[in-house]
């Protein structure tokens, strides 16, 4: 009776072949030199599974004094009813002392759909048939692209290093910035590579070079304001300015708080009204904007305007209309008007 225990030495079969070149040199044994290339194959059946192999090895040295090189390129394939897996290595290695510098690229493919490309190098290149355009680098643990186009259009804000792009001078913009939401005169900002730029508002914490603001106009009425006469428009205020150059673009600002009555007839009703004047002679208001009121909350308003300096003056001015009321219905209102040259 054969014991369980023992292997069946006759379920396993194998069929191998191999083919070895080596060739070696020695000059007084101070400067050897080898080369070696190796091709095996193997088929290897175990209890009804097969294994198929392949491998090749093509390895070369060379050695004078403390200085060494050597280079090695192999390649190894395995079927078997499970699955496939290839590999390619290559590596070359300069020594000299206790120095070595090494460079070596590993790729691997397997069927289960893994796929690896490894590479280990102080510094790693693409060039552009030429080694002298090197459009990407990876060196010292930072990569080098000399030119990127990025396909999907999204870069991520915290992905910026916005202080070193400041400090290799990368914050330089050769052509016009503005908002998305940019329109000329009524929303939004915009920049000029020519030093023009507009805003719809402005904080200036430092000092402002005098020739840069050419005219201004401000008034304001920060009380409140009370409409008793019922049914009619009262004019709140008006700001004007007169003498405009024809080389500046001039900006209105109106803001102001309103709310509807508390006693009285009717709803709150404002309106903000531009008159140009051309040739000494004013051509007449046009409303602007405004709108009725219903809340007996204080609402901001806010509206703003642009001309260019064609005209030789302009001015606004706030109204209201109400029924008769006891109770403030407008309040904190600030007209300015700035010119800038272009």
């Amino acid at each position: 009776m054969q014991d369980s225990n023992i292997p069946d030495l006759l379920s396993t079969t194998s069929a191998q072949s191999s083919a070895i070149t080596s060739l070696q040199n020695d000059l007084a044994g101070k400067a050897p030199a080898s080369a070696l290339n190796a091709l095996t194959t193997r088929v290897t059946t175990a209890e009804g599974n097969i294994t198929a192999n392949a491998g090749a090895l093509t390895a070369l040295s060379a050695d004078v004094g403390k200085f060494a090189a050597a280079g090695k390129f192999r390649v190894s394939v395995e079927a078997t009813p499970s699955g496939a897996t290839s590999r390619i290595g290559l590596s070359a290695t300069a020594s000299g002392g206790a120095t070595t510098q090494t460079a070596a690229l590993f790729l691997e493919a397997t069927s289960s759909g893994v796929g690896r490309v490894l590479v280990n190098a102080d510094r790693f290149a693409i060039i552009n048939g030429d080694a002298r355009d090197v459009p990407f680098v990876l060196e010292g643990g930072a990569t080098y692209i000399k030119k990127v186009m990025i396909k999907s259009g999204d870069i991520d804000a915290d992905k910026i290093d916005t202080d070193s792009f400041s400090t290799a001078g990368m914050a330089l913009f050769g052509g016009t910035l503005q908002s998305d939401n940019y329109a000329p005169g009524a929303a939004g900002w915009r920049i000029r590579r020519n030093g023009v730029a507009e805003f719809w508002g402005l904080i200036v914490r430092g000092s402002i070079q005098d020739g840069a603001v050419s005219d201004r106009a401000v008034t304001a009425r920060p009380g409140d304001w009370t409409n008793d006469t019922t049914g009619s428009w009262s004019v709140v205020n008006t700001v004007t300015l007169t003498g405009l150059s024809p080389d500046a673009i001039y900006f209105a600002n109106i803001k102001l708080e309103t709310r509807n009555q508390l006693t009285g007839d009717g709803n709150t009703r404002y309106r903000v009204e531009r008159d140009l004047r051309d040739g000494g002679t004013w051509l007449g208001y046009e409303t602007l904007g405004g709108t009725d009121q219903s809340t007996t909350d204080w609402l901001m308003r806010i509206h703003s305007d642009s001309i260019n300096g064609d005209f030789d003056g302009v001015r606004y001015r706030v109204s209201i209309l109400t029924g008769s009321v006891s109770s403030p219905i407008l309040r904190r209102l600030r007209m300015t008007i700035t010119g800038v040259t272009r």
